[in-house]
């Protein structure tokens, strides 16, 4: 529970600071991962019992969610880089 909020307060930081670019860096990696994840079982990363585009669409959702924490730490690493990019 710890970690969510420390993640939590984390994110609230980040778009105090540097606004709707977090946003648009956290769903570009919500997107890029989902969408992985959706060739990857599509190409036969099989899961025994899932069948159909929509149980592939629901797994590489599940997946997606599973690496979140992942995907705001690299969203805290990516956000000064490209902020520093941008405003250059």
């Amino acid at each position: 529970m710890e970690f969510w909020k420390a993640q939590k307060e984390r994110l609230k930081v980040l778009v105090e600071r540097y606004g709707p670019l977090v946003v648009v860096i956290y769903l570009s990696t919500f997107a890029v991962s989902i969408t992985g994840f959706y060739v990857a079982i599509g190409m036969g990363f099989e899961l025994e019992g899932f069948g159909g585009d929509g149980a592939r669409l629901a797994t590489a959702y599940a997946l997606t969610k599973l690496i979140q924490p992942l995907r705001i730490l690299l969203t805290a690493a990516l956000t000064p880089i490209v902020a520093s990019k941008v405003r250059a």
